[in-house]
């Protein structure tokens, strides 16, 4: 199963720059059908049918006595509005990595999403897990973190450790600094591989303390992928979430391949603190099931076919499908 470019950003993030600069992106563009949800149905053409389109700049540089200086740039680049651009959206750090690990200052990727890409279906936009993440709830899986001082530990027989502080966070001129504090491992054993993430942040906006953690497990048997992973929530105001995934991933015949995947989560919470986004409901279930057939027609270009069904116990279900294309360069 090849790694996602947004893992591999993450990855970035952690020292594994190479020699640049390189100049990397991605172009994914799909024709998406929708129904129900209590919203009319409609088919259109939309970005990130698969994954996100972006364009970025990573490098590094020899310091001398073992030391690398790194770097990275990377902008979300919508196909569709091409005028709609956050410079360094998905990431803008600097840093250095040597023998005692990775340091980075900048907008990187959160130990907390780094430990749940264990997920078969690479957690893009259309896995299980992305088709409900902060439609309710208290917790907001916001993957990158500005103003954010960031270590990683080398690999220490299979294990790896980050962390990141955020004293200023995303604070912006209607919105006071958030508090930000992640912690993340992963464990390596042959066919086995193991993920725990925590993380705490303080959004300006309502004073509010979000805390959530997540363990979870992936293990190859042969050529196919299962991954299993949960997550839990809580704002300090007896509001709570809970949630978990399970996904496979199988080669078929030939450049084909097929994914599938589950996800729920569950919540008693009122609103989504780390967004402007206000839940009607005081209490709700989501789950989510989705099918996903891709032809790697090449190492860089993916052509997919994916349906989706969303139910909630607090309204309407709804259903989806995609079909697009992603070329990475």
């Amino acid at each position: 199963m090849k790694k996602t470019l947004i893992a591999i950003a993450a990855i970035a993030a952690m020292g594994a720059a190479s020699a640049g600069p390189t100049v990397y992106g991605v172009v994914d563009v799909s024709l998406n059908s929708t129904s129900g949800g209590g919203a009319a149905s409609q088919t259109a053409v939309a970005d990130n049918g698969y994954s996100t389109s972006r364009f970025g700049v990573k490098g590094d540089m020899d310091l001398g006595d073992g030391l690398k200086g790194i770097y990275m740039y990377e902008t979300t680049v919508p196909i569709t509005t091409p005028g709609s651009i956050t410079w360094g959206g998905r990431g803008a750090y600097a840093g250095v990595t040597g023998a005692f690990g990775t340091v980075t200052v900048g907008r990187s990727f959160t130990p907390y999403a780094i430990s749940l890409f264990n997920d078969a279906m690479e957690y893009d936009n259309l896995s299980a897990y992305w088709t409900i993440n902060d439609q309710i709830g208290i917790h907001s899986d916001n993957v990158w973190q500005s103003k954010a001082i960031s270590y990683a530990t080398p690999n220490l027989n299979g294990l790896s450790i980050n962390a990141m502080v955020s004293p200023g966070g995303d604070a912006t001129t209607t919105t006071g600094a958030s508090n930000y504090t992640g912690l993340g491992a992963t464990y390596g054993l042959g066919k086995l591989n193991l993920t725990a993430g925590w993380e705490s942040n303080k959004t300006g906006s309502t004073g509010s303390t979000v805390t959530a953690s997540n363990v979870g497990a992936a293990y190859a048997f042969g050529a196919l992928t299962a991954s299993a992973a949960v997550q839990k929530a809580d704002n300090g105001a007896n509001q709570q979430d809970s949630g978990w995934i399970v996904s496979v991933a199988a080669p078929l015949s030939g450049k084909y391949s097929v994914q599938a995947g589950y996800a729920s989560v569950t919540t008693n919470g009122t609103k989504n603190v780390n967004t402007t986004t206000l839940n009607a409901v005081g209490g709700a279930t989501l789950t989510s099931t989705n099918l996903v057939l891709v032809n790697d027609m090449t190492a860089s270009a993916r052509v997919y076919a994916g349906v989706y069904t969303v139910t909630n116990s607090a309204a309407a279900n709804s259903t989806g499908a995609k079909f697009g294309v992603r070329y990475g360069f």
